[in-house]
């Protein structure tokens, strides 16, 4: 139990400030807008996706 605790205290991340910018513009976005930036995402992967299929 103490070793998933020690595990836990090191799993930390720095995050940069004008990363941290970036995160609070997007959560400050309208529930629409996020929707279309998700929609983006994933129009973005599903076209990269058969790129890597095809490098195989």
């Amino acid at each position: 139990m103490a070793d998933k605790m020690a595990i836990k205290e090191t799993n930390v991340t720095t995050v940069h400030e004008e990363d941290r910018r970036f995160i609070r513009s997007l959560m400050s976005l309208s529930p629409e807008k996020k929707i279309l930036v998700k929609g983006i995402l994933i129009g973005m992967d599903l076209q990269e996706k058969p790129a890597t299929v095809a490098a195989r």
